[in-house]
């Protein structure tokens, strides 16, 4: 009767670790042993209810091979996710949409982000058509303060 309490804490405590890996970044730290106890929770209870040596060791090793595997996506997903860098700044700007506030010849007046920007024409070929009040243009990228933006493709609107 012990051995069936021994493998139901170990089968718990082993799904409360496993939890706690996915909601905390911890690397695996926590879903390491979470994975271990599952697996030697049912290997103890399988043991407990009669089976054999071969069963439990089995249903155990499947069952650690697979949290292993899981263990290992989730740990290459915390590191992939902590080597990137946020963009800041006006860095993040680029590729956006901006509305057209207001446009006189080469310069005009756009709204991105919340602010109003100074902004020209990124490429000379778009100078011939001056984009109206309220259009989108793309932000295309940063100059000093000014915003270098070009026409807003039809998918980019989207």
């Amino acid at each position: 009767m012990w051995m069936v309490s021994i493998g139901a804490l170990l089968l718990v405590l082993g799904v409360v670790l496993a939890v706690a890996e996915s909601h905390l970044p911890t690397g695996g730290a926590l879903g390491a042993p979470g994975v271990l106890g599952i697996a030697a929770g049912t290997w103890v209870l399988i043991a407990a209810a009669g089976g054999g040596v071969l069963v439990a060791a089995s249903a155990a090793a499947v069952l650690l091979a697979g949290g292993a595997a899981a263990l290992a996506l989730t740990v290459r997903a915390v590191r992939a996710t902590g080597r990137q860098a946020l963009p800041s700044g006006t860095a993040r700007l680029r590729g956006t949409t901006a509305t057209v506030r207001s446009w006189s010849g080469r310069t005009g007046q756009v709204a991105a982000d919340g602010t109003l920007w100074r902004a020209r024409w990124a490429w000379p070929q778009d100078e011939h058509d001056p984009p109206l009040p309220d259009h989108l243009v793309v932000i295309d990228h940063v100059e000093n303060l000014t915003l270098l933006v070009r026409p807003a493709e039809p998918w980019e609107l989207e």
